[in-house]
């Protein structure tokens, strides 16, 4: 009597998957994991009927089967990792972004720099300072607003810079003074 393609693979499972399941368990290091392994290698090969073809060569057949399961697997989980770690390193950056105490700094740099500006520079040199800095106008658009050459309005922009250098360096010396003399 001969035997149907059922009776053929159940007596291929019985004989090879105790064998099949101790090297994914080696492997893997999780029974579950390869139980399922060896699950999923009899699956493949059941809608193939591999079997049929090379009866010699079976074991070698599931053992590569399951061996490409497990690589398959792990390339998965290094890449899900790797994007996972990517997407927890966007979100932390995104909440430092928007954190209470990041704005309020920005706030307070913005208003220390406002001062300096205000305070620190003529009014035509502030006006466009700020027209070229905020408004993102260009020296050419500036100087013909204010009717100057465009070698004026540079060197107004460079005046600018250099004063509000040195009230930057002047504060920073003032506030290690402070610190020294606060010891």
């Amino acid at each position: 009597m001969k035997k149907n393609d059922e009776e053929i693979f159940s007596d291929l499972f019985r004989e090879y998957s105790p064998v099949l399941y101790s090297m994914m368990v080696e492997k893997v290091g999780d029974s579950e994991f390869a139980y399922d392994i060896v699950q999923d290698t009899f699956l493949r090969v059941w809608k193939k009927r591999l079997w049929l073809e090379d009866a010699y060569g079976f074991f070698s057949l599931i053992k590569t089967i399951g061996y490409n399961i497990c690589y398959d697997y792990f390339r998965r989980e290094t890449t899900k990792k790797k994007y996972y770690d990517k997407l927890n390193e966007i979100q932390k950056e995104r909440l430092y972004e928007y954190s209470p105490e990041k704005l309020c700094m920005q706030k307070f740099l913005e208003e220390t720099v406002d001062h300096a500006i205000e305070k620190g520079l003529p009014k035509k040199m502030r006006k466009v300072f700020k027209m070229v800095t905020y408004e993102k106008k260009t020296v050419s658009e500036v100087a013909e607003t204010f009717s100057l050459s465009k070698r004026t309005v540079e060197n107004q922009l460079y005046s600018a810079r250099i004063r509000l250098r040195k009230i930057r360096a002047i504060k920073e010396i003032n506030g290690k003074q402070k610190q020294t003399e606060g010891k």
